[in-house]
């Protein structure tokens, strides 16, 4: 029979993926034998503070009562603050051969901070549930996002990357073995609309998207709306968005397909831009009214004057 106190850093036992600290008061009886145990009891955790790294979850006062069952651990109440929201938690799990298996854990958070991918800021309720399906945790449910910004600085090569997805070398690095178990089947919905304001743009979307894969390398589907009247800047050009619509599709990997139209104005002519296409592979189509050739746009856009006028003074 043990009782007495010990620390919640013997989590990192388990998984080198979550860091923690903090008393847990442990009356527990074990029986049967050091091949099979049998472990009934209470373990209680009181202002435990836990951080997982990736993707930056940081967990403060967390306050619990776990008891004990065979390999079991039922989770008789679970209450914490998560990155400044507030988090409760009930059901179950079993424990044996170093990992989860039977976990079926519901999952309740209000007003959660996360800057997940990185540079995106928002704050979301969400109400999920993770259980174990064969050898992998699913994790499923929905996401609100109440209030989300962008506003990182993005360079062309920074921009190539976030739109291409992970890279040839990125793919090649081992995965963390606890993300690379966690797959997911979560709806990302957006509540209000979602702040772009940084170099590029300052547009407002309106997003309804499903979280796949796994975490540490997720895929998406669904589509991103966005709203009438944004602004882009390119080419030290202001273009005043007409629509915009980013689609994902792939439930592997963030692969976002584009359909924007916007325009800007030049020399009295007024220049619609639509880009199209995969993200890698985008087109880029001028056209103008009063009706100009393509050449002559750009010529307009570069210079204020169209070819035949610059014609001579090159």
């Amino acid at each position: 029979r043990l009782t007495g106190n010990a620390d919640a850093a013997l989590i990192a036992l388990a998984t080198e993926a979550v860091r923690a600290r903090g008393p847990i008061n442990l009356n527990v009886a074990v029986t049967g034998t050091a091949r099979a145990p049998n472990v009934t009891g209470t373990a209680q955790l009181s202002g435990v503070q836990m951080a997982i790294p990736t993707p930056g979850i940081q967990v403060d006062d967390l306050d619990a009562l776990l008891r004990l069952a065979g390999q079991r651990i039922e989770i008789e109440r679970l209450s914490t603050l998560v990155n400044g929201g507030t988090v409760t938690a009930d059901g179950g799990f079993a424990w044996a051969a170093g990992g989860l298996s039977n976990a079926t854990i519901s999952i309740e958070a209000k007003d959660v901070y996360l800057n997940y991918p990185q540079g995106l800021n928002t704050v979301s309720d969400a109400s999920l549930r993770l259980r174990t399906r064969q050898n992998d945790l699913l994790l499923a449910g929905k996401v609100t996002v109440l209030d989300g910004i962008y506003r990182e600085q993005l360079t062309l090569d920074r921009l190539l990357s976030l739109s291409r997805g992970r890279s040839a070398e990125a793919l090649e690095q081992p995965e963390n073995p606890f993300l690379a178990r966690l797959r997911m089947n979560v709806e990302v919905e957006s509540e209000s609309p979602v702040v772009v304001d940084n170099n590029l743009a300052r547009i407002q979307a309106l997003a309804n998207l499903r979280v796949t894969n796994t975490l540490a390398r997720p895929g998406l589907t669904g589509r991103i709306d966005i709203e009438e009247g944004g602004e882009l800047y390119l080419a030290q050009r202001t273009y005043t968005v007409q629509r915009g619509i980013v689609q994902f599709t792939d439930e592997r990997r963030i692969q976002p397909s584009f359909d924007v139209q916007a325009t800007t104005e030049s020399a009295n002519f007024e220049i619609t831009l639509a880009l199209t296409g995969e993200a890698g592979r985008i087109e880029a189509q001028f056209t103008s009214q009063p009706p100009l050739s393509e050449p002559d746009i750009i010529s307009l856009l570069l210079t204020g004057r169209t070819l035949q006028d610059i014609r001579g003074s090159e």
